[in-house]
């Protein structure tokens, strides 16, 4: 029957601690440091279901999967007595101390269908569906790093996107294949981890990317020679790319990530592995 089905579930944890310690002026001197402390946790559940029938003419899987995650970044940037001695100083400065924390949640649906309309000719059509939550709270100045912080500035979003792909290939023989396929994929939106203000905070949109593909997958020379062949062309919109702005109503700029590129990439492709002779490879 085409409804007999594996099922497979993966699930990963994940957690860690960091403390780095960078010396800045790369001197002997106790001029200038940064000491970063770093924390993640997270978390993901996949479910899938696969068709297990090789004899049907109809293949498909299908699933769910869910993700989430919280980071913290706390740092202090001092100054050592290096720096004050005209001064007399003789105990480091903490310069500026900061801290961010994020929490990121993703569920997703997934499935897609191969279905063999003739004997060498085979269709594929898949789908995902994704809601994509992330929340972020940046204390760009703080007097130290003792918690609890207060209010910071904080924002949040949910994004809802869909992907697709459609594909066909036509199996000439055992050892040559040709294909084409068009599909869609998505890179998460977000926030700027380094934002000061509020209007840094803003969140960036989705990169979204076209994709066509088309070529051959072939062995010659009984299996002896591979050659695989293949024409590409992918438009990505709404491309992410670090950026600088007038900061509002002050002086000087402010970084931020930017919806505000086009990009493709398009080209062919051509690989060849041959064995010749037993235990070379070329």
């Amino acid at each position: 029957t085409p409804w007999g089905f594996d099922v497979t579930t993966i699930s990963t944890y994940l957690k860690y601690r960091s403390l780095q310690i960078a010396d800045f002026d790369a001197t002997d001197l106790n001029f200038f440091t940064s000491n970063l402390h770093t924390g993640r946790s997270q978390q993901s559940q996949e479910i899938r279901f696969a068709s297990n029938a090789t004899d049907s003419p109809l293949q498909w899987q299908g699933g769910v999967y869910y993700f989430s995650t919280r980071h913290h970044n706390y740092q202090t940037n001092v100054l050592g007595p290096s720096f004050f001695a005209n001064t007399g100083a003789s105990s480091p400065t903490v310069t500026q101390a900061l801290a961010t924390a994020t929490y990121a949640r993703s569920l997703a649906a997934f499935a897609q269908v191969d279905y063999r309309i003739m004997d060498k000719f085979v269709l594929t059509a898949g789908a995902r569906y994704t809601t994509e939550k992330k929340r972020i709270t940046n204390w760009p100045s703080l007097p130290n790093l003792n918690p609890p912080f207060g209010a910071g500035i904080s924002n949040q979003k949910t994004w809802d996107d869909i992907i697709y792909k459609f594909a066909a290939r036509y199996e000439v023989n055992d050892d040559l294949m040709a294909y084409a396929s068009y599909s869609t994929g998505k890179k998460a939106g977000g926030f700027s981890a380094s934002a000061t203000t509020l209007s840094q905070l803003s969140p960036y949109a989705p990169e979204e990317a076209k994709s066509m593909e088309a070529g051959i997958k072939s062995e010659w020379l009984n299996k002896r020679l591979r050659v695989n062949l293949t024409a590409f062309n992918t438009k990505y919109d709404n491309l992410q790319v670090g950026a600088f702005r007038p900061v509002p109503g002050g002086s000087g700029q402010q970084s931020f990530i930017a919806n505000d590129a086009f990009e493709r990439a398009k080209g062919v492709e051509l690989r060849a592995t041959a064995l010749p002779i037993p235990g070379l490879e070329l």
